[in-house]
């Protein structure tokens, strides 16, 4: 076989065989904003599985937002302040970078659900902390 006759050979293949690049799925978000608080003390539950620093952008934009922000133990309730936080936050790793892969936020007034956030993310590359931060202001408009 000539050496034209080869590479003619593996060009065929290539676009037989459709190599394509492979696009992750958009982003799931939904976000239930907060109605008005009847304080503008927040307690949020720490949790010790997620990145400390997901912890740190929460409460610095809840600061810039005019609330105090108490941080409780891993086991404390949501009964145990009259506005409470929870939250769980994943990062994941496409191949060449980490990623913000999932978050969910509720916030509780007297025990009821009153806001929430859910994000998924399948292997996008987002700024955590843009994200993290563009979710909260949808959360808590006021």
């Amino acid at each position: 076989m000539s050496k034209n006759s080869f590479l003619s050979v593996i060009c065929c293949g290539f676009i037989l065989s459709g190599c394509t690049l492979y696009v992750p799925p958009k982003a799931t978000q939904r976000v239930t904003p907060i109605p008005p608080l009847k304080s503008k003390e927040i307690c949020i539950v720490s949790n010790p599985k997620v990145r400390q620093s997901f912890l740190d952008v929460y409460n610095k934009v809840m600061e810039t937002k005019g609330y105090a922000i108490k941080i409780l133990e891993p086991s404390a309730t949501i009964i145990d302040c009259p506005i409470t936080s929870t939250y769980v936050a994943n990062w994941g790793f496409n191949g060449f970078a980490a990623f913000l892969g999932h978050v969910t936020i509720n916030v509780f007034e007297d025990g009821y659900l009153k806001g929430e956030v859910y994000y998924e993310n399948q292997g996008n590359f987002v700024n955590g902390e843009e994200k993290i931060t563009e979710l909260l202001n949808q959360l808590y408009p006021f």
